[in-house]
């Protein structure tokens, strides 16, 4: 009997998980900033959905997670 690892469980996951691979790999090349806005067209290419009734949702949602780091670093209180 083979036993197979599943690596995501939904497809919501593995959507996370490439947002979050994307943005790392633009921050790692020091070009985030100036790629935020495309990781939503990158990670939902096209004109056909997969989870939601319409691509432009399905960007919405990818778009989200993305505008956190945007935000500069003043923006945040540090707490000590």
């Amino acid at each position: 009997m083979e036993h197979t690892i599943r690596k995501f469980d939904t497809k919501v996951q593995h959507l996370k998980y490439k947002v979050l691979r994307e943005v790392a790999r633009f921050a790692w090349e020091g070009t985030l900033l100036d790629n935020i806005i495309n990781i939503p067209n990158m990670i939902v290419p096209g004109k056909t959905p997969t989870m939601r009734c319409c691509v432009y949702k399905e960007r919405a949602i990818v778009a989200a997670p993305t505008s956190i780091p945007a935000a500069s670093p003043s923006s945040f209180m540090v707490f000590t």
